[in-house]
């Protein structure tokens, strides 16, 4: 179990947020797939992965107080959240983990690493990235 009391196990039928803060992520009201793709590694991400949320997208005044949580109680860049369920993540390969803190944290594992070819890393990591982003639905906060 996890400090929130969640299971480490992400449940296929669990909703993955992923909140966005940019506008450039957005087009006519769908998430673009550079949303989805992994934060860089560094010392605070010591793992090639895309930092997550495990709540459902009901009540929105509750994913939205998430939201500003996870940005610093900054509400003028909160847009919304992309959502999109673990098993969906799944199916696009990759994989998904309970990463606390903090509460609901999670990660989308499993990129593509591919150390002697940057351009080939990069292209399956935007393929992966296309898939999320086709399975996910924009929620506007």
């Amino acid at each position: 179990m996890l400090p929130s009391g969640l299971p480490e196990r992400v449940d296929d039928d669990e909703a993955i947020l992923r909140f966005v803060f940019q506008s450039n992520l957005l087009s006519k009201g769908q998430v673009k797939h550079q949303a989805f793709l992994p934060a860089p590694l560094s010392d605070k991400i010591p793992r090639l992965g895309t930092p997550v949320f495990r709540h459902p997208e009901e009540p929105k005044e509750a994913v939205r107080e998430l939201g500003l949580v996870v940005l610093g109680n900054r509400p003028n860049k909160l847009h919304g959240a992309a959502v999109v369920s673990a098993k969906s993540v799944r199916q696009a390969s990759l994989e998904i983990e309970g990463d606390e803190p903090p509460v609901r944290h999670a990660l989308i594992l499993g990129w593509a690493m591919v150390d002697t070819d940057p351009e080939t890393q990069k292209a399956r990591n935007m393929d992966l990235a296309i898939a999320l982003a086709a399975a996910a639905k924009f929620v506007a906060l």
